[in-house]
């Protein structure tokens, strides 16, 4: 896929309030259907990166993966 660069610099998001992070900790917890390494993965990665949405990630994912098995037809 092309590179796209972006001409304008992004601005930092502001800070999420403690509760909705530890909702989105949650959230990505009931996305690893029991598997505690992968809990633990997403729960680091929420706790990194606090702009890290769930829902687009695995959006992105399932876009990418369609993409990568299409291309192997």
């Amino acid at each position: 896929m092309p590179r796209r660069e972006r001409d304008e610099q992004l601005e930092p998001r502001p800070a999420a309030e403690p509760q909705v992070r530890a909702d989105v900790e949650e959230r990505v917890k009931g996305l690893a259907a029991g598997n505690a390494g992968i809990a633990k993965g997403l729960v680091d990665i929420v706790r990194a990166d606090e702009a890290f949405e769930p829902d687009s990630f695995l959006k992105g994912a399932r876009a990418a993966y369609e993409l990568i098995v299409t291309a192997f037809r």
